[in-house]
């Protein structure tokens, strides 16, 4: 248990057994850092697509309802004209 308190002699972990500004500390601290940010990064850029995905979508559903309105407007202008 005595070795427990002294981390020079348990080396539990790189930052137990090496410095502050040691190499290993730091390699390990930015390790961690990029394990600990890769699922927010995974998980943000399928929800970018999906958002991106769905605008695009939503534009050409307007823009074909545009169309089909303007078509419409044009046979409606036609009928009318026939008539007179």
């Amino acid at each position: 248990m005595a070795a427990a308190n002294i981390p020079a002699v348990a080396q539990a972990c790189s930052v137990c057994f090496s410095g502050d500004g040691d190499a290993l500390t730091h390699a390990f601290n930015w390790s961690v850092g990029f394990l600990l940010a890769a699922p927010y990064v995974v998980a943000g850029t399928i929800a970018g697509c999906l958002v991106l995905a769905y605008r695009r979508a939503e534009a050409k559903r307007a823009v074909e309802e545009q169309d089909a309105q303007v078509a419409l407007d044009a046979l409606i202008w036609t009928q009318e004209e026939n008539a007179k």
